[in-house]
């Protein structure tokens, strides 16, 4: 189904000046979702023609096979809408369009990146959508009605939409239905359409794949929607790319691209690697160190020097984006980018990659696709770009240009919703004595701690928003989900934080046949925070709600990697050096749940 906006003003209107729901009369509005009956057709070739081969001159396959197909690897059902609002404006194949996913909550940043760009768009919109219903059969007060009420507003609320965003949709099942009461405006409110109930409600990677597949251009920007586009990255790379078309040969050449320790923006050698799929062009990504900075993009810097100055203040106004997770976009080189003057038309490459490594990429639609195997937060977006990095991309910095985060109040809203309030919330410490060669919490002044209930018991509490509030607050970060190990074991490089993700469980603390030992029973919504030494191990998985005995595992900022120390007195263990390592261990200076105050600060 394709639906053409023909309704659309100049002016922007508000969200919630617009009468919703709309009637059903609107001749924009469908009588039902689903994917065309009108077959994609495929050219026969030289060869088949040249041999009389061609009885048939076109050769069909419906679109919902060829769709099925595509995205195979996307939990089902999963249904996918190509172009439910397809843009009238003109798409120049050496353009760069934005590819990116919505949900419900993210309309106002989304329209405010449609208003701020004016580019091609191509953006996987998901709604929550019952298995094997119609839209018809749905009253109008349905949530899923209702959000794609709210999208219908949305998009015939500025030219703008019409003239350049493509929206394709992606409807599953796989969550909670939304809140017909609360942010209808778009202006924020809860965790839209309140998805990620189940980790397939958030199938990112396969909404990345249909967002980059359907694009009309060769060139895509991956970018999350809530950043803003602060410099013309979109024309240095299309005039880039007009100046070498005419000299543009396909076929393998000396890289020199990869030489170089300066390169130039306009270099054949790096668009020709760009246009093969070999080259993925980073803009830096910043935010602001007070979110109440980063609300409105009015007050943005638009060139580097403005940046620079900004980033050079005492204290800096802005900072790298995500600075507490310094693998996610370290490799950027920052201290380079910082060192290039304003104008250069530079770029370099890349030369430390690392795995969670996860920048804001223009690239070719030729390069690996994203594996959609990946739901819910953590990894999916590292995942793909490590997979293009494997199969021969390098990553080269664009040193003139940038992209800010834009603040919002609706992380900080479902925050609160989600977490006891710290006047509520009930903790419990405990002292374990060092028992055979478990250290426990002899060598640190402080307990194990448990948090108890610190997330609340509401179907929406997942692994993935624990893991989601907890980078927020960016004093651990999550590196595992699994249960707990049967044998007794604990870590002497680093302490250690356990939020429970799902279940219930029986523990031990302190080791075997420690008679000053715990024994504790922890459910889903308790958080464990484990000094290092402190032995600990799963006596009895005990099911409860959500299914099995799950933990999101996270470590200190900057912490080394954890090692598995077992207290038995086997070799390799040498109980000098492990003291050693604990004993100058750093403490919490911020609370790993709460952020500036909390318990781990006090105790």
């Amino acid at each position: 189904m394709v639906l053409s906006a023909t309704k659309s003003t100049t002016k922007i209107q508000s969200l919630s000046s617009l009468a919703i729901p709309v009637d059903f009369s609107d001749a924009l509005w469908p009588a039902d979702l689903s994917s065309s009956d009108s077959p994609l057709y495929f050219q026969p070739t030289t060869l088949a023609s040249k041999f009389a081969m061609n009885n048939a001159s076109q050769t069909p396959i419906r679109e919902t096979t060829f769709l099925s197909k595509a995205f195979s690897g996307a939990m089902h059902p999963t249904r996918i809408i190509p172009f439910y609002y397809r843009a009238t404006g003109y798409a120049d194949e050496s353009d760069v369009t934005i590819t990116t996913l919505v949900t419900a909550n993210r309309f106002k940043v989304f329209r405010q990146l449609v208003e701020r760009y004016q580019g091609p768009i191509s953006v996987t919109i998901h709604i929550p959508f019952p298995a094997q219903a119609s839209l018809a059969s749905l009253p109008l007060t349905h949530p899923s009605v209702v959000a794609l009420q709210r999208l219908h507003t949305l998009y015939t609320s500025s030219s703008q939409f019409s003239t350049y965003v493509d929206v394709h949709l992606a409807l599953s099942p796989f969550a909670a239905s939304a809140h017909p009461d609360r942010g209808h405006d778009g202006e924020g409110g809860d965790d839209g359409e309140g998805e990620g109930e189940g980790e397939g409600g958030r199938q990112f990677n396969v909404w990345r794949n249909v967002a980059r597949l359907f694009a009309r251009t060769e060139f895509v920007m991956m970018l999350d929607v809530d950043f803003a586009v602060c410099t013309d990255w979109r024309g240095a790379v299309r005039d880039a790319i007009r100046r070498t078309e005419a000299t543009y040969v396909m076929g393998p050449r000396g890289d020199h691209a990869e030489d170089s320790k300066q390169i130039d923006l306009g270099s054949a050698e790096l668009v020709r690697r760009l246009r093969e799929g070999h080259a993925a062009l980073v803009v830096p990504a910043f935010e602001y160190m007070k979110q109440e900075d980063g609300v409105n993009q009015i007050n943005f810097p638009t060139n580097k020097e403005e940046l620079l100055h900004l980033t050079r203040a005492s204290p800096p106004v802005l900072t790298l984006f995500h600075a507490a997770w310094t693998p996610g976009h370290n490799s950027t080189d920052y201290a380079r980018y910082y060192s290039i003057p304003p104008g250069s038309g530079e770029v370099y490459k890349v030369t430390q990659y690392q795995s969670a490594y996860e920048p804001y990429v223009i690239i070719s639609k030729r390069v690996t696709w994203c594996d959609e195997r990946f739901t819910g937060y953590g990894a999916n977006k590292a995942a793909c770009l490590f997979e293009m990095y494997l199969g021969g991309v390098s990553f080269y910095v664009l040193a003139d240009h940038f992209l800010i985060h834009q603040s919002h109040t609706y992380e900080e809203e479902a925050r609160r919703e989600e977490l006891i309030p710290l006047s509520a919330l009930r903790t419990s410490t405990y002292y374990i004595p060092a028992h055979a060669h478990n250290p426990n919490t002899s060598l640190a002044p402080h307990p194990l701690l448990i948090y108890h209930g610190v997330f609340r018991h509401t179907p929406s509490i997942s692994a993935s928003k624990i893991e989601s509030h907890l980078t927020d607050i960016g004093v651990v970060v999550p590196h595992w989900r699994y249960t707990m190990y049967r044998q007794s074991h604990f870590h002497s490089t680093t302490h250690e934080l356990l939020a429970i993700a799902s279940g219930r469980a029986r523990l031990l603390f302190g080791g075997e046949g420690n008679p000053d030992g715990m024994k504790l029973e922890v459910q889903k919504g308790d958080v464990m925070l484990l000094p290092a030494g402190v032995a600990h191990r799963l006596l009895e998985d005990l099911g409860g709600e959500g299914g099995a005995f799950q933990m999101v595992g996270c470590y200190p900022v900057g912490a080394k990697q954890w090692d598995m120390c077992y207290g038995d007195g086997r070799s390799g263990e040498n109980d000098k050096e492990i003291r050693r390592r604990i004993i100058s261990l750093p403490w919490f200076d911020r609370d790993p749940v709460y952020g500036d105050e909390g318990p781990a600060i006090h105790i």
